[in-house]
């Protein structure tokens, strides 16, 4: 990430603002995407909330905000590799409601809130540090 700020400086304008979303891997769905698909785990680096927040301030940027978001959403899982075959409607059904499971539990009760375990996404805020 750090990259592509130090490659083009004025790829944010001063004082403004940059919301980078990525999935946590780092947790469970990372465990399960690897033993889903192998190749589309090794693609990825997983990443906490921490390193990522870290990854921004390495650029030169002011973390606003950093957090975990959802509690659960399986359909994040990539299985298109399996897409000829037998499983691979069953696989996305499944996921599709188990997540859906999760996301009426979490309206109703407050013990279903995003962590570090089960949240699919990262999501961070940061802008660039004002002259």
């Amino acid at each position: 990430m750090g990259k592509k700020y130090e490659a083009d400086p004025d790829y944010l304008l001063t004082c403004r603002r940059i919301i980078t979303v990525i999935s946590n891997l780092a947790g469970v769905l990372g465990s399960l995407q690897k033993a889903l698909d192998r190749s589309v785990y090794d693609v990825h680096v997983p990443l906490d909330r921490l390193r990522v927040a870290g990854a921004h301030r390495e650029a030169g940027l002011e973390v606003i905000r950093c957090d975990y978001f959802l509690f659960a959403n399986f359909c994040v899982l990539n299985v298109e590799n399996w897409r000829h075959g037998a499983a691979y409607k069953s696989v996305v059904r499944l996921c599709y409601w188990i997540s859906k499971v999760f996301w009426l539990a979490e309206e109703f009760l407050p013990l279903f809130k995003p962590n570090p375990w089960s949240s699919p996404y990262i999501n961070c805020v940061a802008r660039k540090l004002c002259a």
